[in-house]
């Protein structure tokens, strides 16, 4: 993905409990800080993970470990703003709960960095994650 901000404000998004409320989460604990265990709330109603870094290099690199596996996302300048590779892997359980997690996963974080695009590029978040969480609070409903 590349988003049109520097990648200090990427890294600051990922990282900050101000920020990570604007476009992700309906609630974080505290920041990520290596070793530190915080709790993430979702906004999907009753959705919350303990999360713990595991490298963060300012502008450069975000790592967290979390009962997903593990989450690693490199920002790189690109053009004026910054290249964002995310790799979500380490999935657990059997074969089948794997690939259902990593199907899951990646159209999750395809949400949240277009949803923290278009909060960086434009000053507000479109509501994309908010708008998928109640669709999976309705579908948990039936």
């Amino acid at each position: 993905m590349f988003i049109d901000a520097p990648p200090k404000a990427i890294y600051d998004a990922f990282v900050e409990p101000a920020w990570l409320t604007r476009f992700w989460l309906s609630k974080a604990s505290g920041p990520l800080r290596i070793g530190q265990a915080v709790e993430w709330s979702f906004m999907v109603a009753g959705a919350r993970d303990t999360v713990t870094a595991t490298q963060l290099e300012p502008g450069k690199q975000i790592a967290w470990q979390w009962s997903d596996g593990a989450v690693r996302i490199d920002l790189e300048p690109f053009e004026g703003g910054t290249a964002i590779t995310l790799i979500n892997d380490g999935f657990p359980g059997e074969t089948e709960e794997q690939i259902d997690a990593a199907l899951n996963g990646t159209e999750g974080f395809s949400i949240v960095l277009c949803d923290l695009k278009t909060l960086l590029e434009s000053g507000q978040s479109a509501g994309l994650t908010k708008s998928k969480a109640r669709l999976i609070e309705a579908r948990q409903q039936k």
